[in-house]
């Protein structure tokens, strides 16, 4: 089934796309082609796709601003690498002291969980971390995507729509914490890489009728579940 634009956006599409990149220009210069390419300068493409997903996200204002700095501090960061600007992109490291003021002054004040309703879980923590509530009795699954960051995703008021539900998780340099019901079984098919899947949920228990199903890829990161 071919993959639409917005999952192609999806900041996992975008370095698994930047690994099979990598991937097939080494091979090249192992079967003798000169690519002539620095593979190390065009590392801030990572953070152009970051914020090319954040720009394709449903929310533009909580999004809108992040996808351009990091689209921005990309390109900045390319034009370094090759010598297009006329100053070291380096002397700009204040801005992140900056930035970093700024982001503190917005959390000053204590932001309460986020509640949903809906039926399937998407959800993507880059560099930041939150708490998603969902209550739904009709789940039917869903992605999480956690890279540098984390959250906590509570399912504890929730229900599936069937006896079995696929949820996806992907976290590179980052974790998700996952609460569920008692009357859920795990089984867990996700690949783990330098982390690990803890599933701390109580199994046995003769109200245990629904299955969750762990997939998705754990690399230096680690997904905990948890009634």
């Amino acid at each position: 089934m071919a993959m639409k634009w917005n999952q192609w956006m999806q900041p996992r599409s975008m370095i698994g796309l930047i690994i099979i990149l990598i991937g097939l220009l080494l091979l090249l210069e192992n079967f003798g082609f000169d690519i002539d390419i620095n593979l190390w300068d065009w590392w801030p493409l990572i953070l152009i796709f970051i914020g090319l997903g954040h720009l394709s996200r449903s929310k533009p204002n909580t999004h809108i601003l992040s996808g351009w700095i990091f689209i921005i501090l990309g390109l900045l960061f390319i034009s370094n690498n090759y010598h297009f600007l006329g100053f070291e992109v380096w002397d700009l490291w204040p801005v992140f002291i900056i930035l970093l003021g700024l982001s503190l002054l917005g959390h000053i004040h204590h932001r309460p969980a986020q509640t949903g309703e809906g039926d399937a879980l998407n959800q993507t923590f880059i560099m930041g971390g939150g708490t998603i509530i969902n209550s739904s009795k009709t789940l039917k699954g869903g992605n999480l995507t956690a890279i540098m960051g984390g959250g906590e995703i509570d399912l504890t008021s929730a229900d599936m729509a069937g006896n079995e539900m696929v949820l996806d998780i992907f976290a590179f340099w980052g974790g998700v914490e996952l609460r569920i019901p008692k009357t859920w079984q795990v089984e867990v098919r996700a690949v783990q890489i330098l982390g690990g899947v803890d599933n701390k949920a109580s199994t046995g228990s003769a109200m245990a009728n629904k299955k969750l199903i762990i997939t998705g890829t754990a690399i230096m990161g680690g997904i905990e579940i948890k009634n």
